[in-house]
């Protein structure tokens, strides 16, 4: 594909992206004093001629025939980094054509060289980093970004490696911006930034605006029992008694419910599986459907649409990294580890239904004369007979819920069946720890 091509279908994106957000109100300006606009032409005193901006957000009150403020924005889709030059020149021509009321974003899929983000920063101009949704995990909601401009020190430090690092990599955002008043993840937030420039004059834009939440949402508080009530909700619509749970149930019965779509196949370069949530839909990379590591990809991401996730997430891409949070039973306290950690433990539980899971245990524990002997039901540690002993019982119900033994430690951890002295450093698992 030709550099304009490239550039032509990036531009595009920008705009059927910003005019989504602007008609749904995301975008902080009022919808109804708002117009965006491609290929826009404005007249340059100095040129004698017109000036073509690739985008154009003109926000004007019902009282008066000009605007009162104009959004330029300028879209780069390089191979390389962003010079200074580009951002200079850019900056030059809102000023030939409307350097009282014309607020400039600069946006780019690569990175930034530092100069270009300084002069930015210092001309009251925005810098944007806008990532191809089709790498990213995250795009959470306006609700769950509301901070992004108080964001502490870390955070900032994150977004501003975001922009100037060529080879990086999103891993929670599609959006890396700067402004004048800091950094942030959203556009809102950008849009704030831009209108809040000390050089303004605040009240020029209060009633172009619309009012911003008081108060941040966060992820609802959700305890493994109530993520394991859900499950067996669900189990129960479906008729399970015993045996590996068949998930082909569960997606037919939502299809005709809900028109939930489930896709395996495809490739990617890191992600397990995704979802989207408008339209509801699945994607598990990988052709075999029946492998445990596809499984437990489809029962996470049937968490997320089972505990209404769609609440604070648009899509998001499993990585395998993400599953860390199914290997501790402590409740994470941000937003986006606390609905990883909720639907690894939806996973956990639809896969291994507690009953179903005991009653095999028990039956195994007859097989292999298990007894208690006061280190546990099931205890690891380097004596050879014992490691023996949890493998076999771990490949069993392995074998018997088509889930990987890993999947299987855990379980038998979180019932406090299983004492692992290897990663525990001897230590035997603590009262909340047994219970939770």
């Amino acid at each position: 594909m030709s550099t304009y091509a490239k550039g032509e279908l990036f531009e595009q994106k920008v705009f059927d992206y910003l005019s989504g957000e602007l008609a749904a109100g995301r975008l902080l300006l009022i919808p109804e004093f708002s117009t965006i606009h491609r290929k826009k032409k404005y007249f340059s005193l100095y040129r004698e001629s017109f000036i073509v901006f690739d985008i154009a957000i003109e926000v004007r009150r019902p009282d008066r025939e000009t605007p009162s403020v104009i959004v330029l924005i300028e879209c780069k889709n390089y191979d390389g980094t962003i010079p200074i030059d580009d951002v200079e020149e850019f900056s030059a021509k809102i000023d030939q054509v409307a350097s009282l009321n014309g607020k400039g974003i600069f946006v780019s899929s690569s990175a930034f060289q530092t100069g270009a983000l300084n002069f930015a920063k210092n001309k009251g101009m925005g810098v944007v980093r806008y990532l191809d949704e089709g790498n990213f995990k995250w795009e959470l909601s306006r609700s769950l970004l509301m901070g992004a401009l108080t964001a502490s020190e870390r955070r900032s430090a994150t977004i501003r490696h975001a922009l100037i690092e060529p080879s990086y990599e999103s891993a929670v955002h599609s959006t890396y911006a700067a402004t004048p008043l800091g950094f942030t993840n959203s556009w809102e937030g950008i849009i704030q930034g831009l209108l809040s420039h000390p050089d303004d004059q605040g009240e020029r834009f209060e009633n172009l605006t619309l009012p911003r939440p008081t108060s941040r949402q966060r992820v609802a508080f959700l305890s493994a029992s109530q993520i394991e009530d859900t499950t067996q909700e669900l189990l129960r619509s479906i008729g399970y008694i015993s045996g590996r749970v068949k998930l082909g149930r569960i997606i037919d019965q939502e299809r005709t419910r809900s028109g939930l779509e489930v896709v395996f196949g495809a490739t990617s370069k890191s992600a397990l599986g995704g979802i989207s949530f408008n339209p509801p839909q699945i994607q598990v990379f990988t052709d075999d459907k029946h492998e445990p590591m596809a499984r437990f990809t489809l029962a996470h991401e049937l968490g997320h649409f089972y505990l209404d996730h769609g609440r604070y997430l648009q899509r998001e891409l499993l990585q395998a990294r993400d599953l860390d949070s199914h290997q501790t039973t402590r409740l994470p306290t941000g937003d986006v580890e606390r609905l990883e950690w909720q639907a690894n433990a939806f996973a956990a539980y639809l896969l291994m239904p507690k009953q179903a899971f005991l009653e095999r245990l028990a039956r195994l524990a007859v097989i292999h004369n298990i007894r208690n002997r006061g280190h546990g039901f099931l205890y690891l540690d380097s004596q050879p007979v014992n490691c023996q002993l949890v493998h076999d019982v771990s490949h069993d119900l392995s074998e018997y819920f088509n889930v990987s033994m890993t999947a299987v430690r855990l379980r038998l951890k979180s019932l406090g069946l299983l004492v692992d002295a290897t990663s525990m450093s001897g230590r035997i698992p603590s009262i909340n720890q047994i219970v939770t």
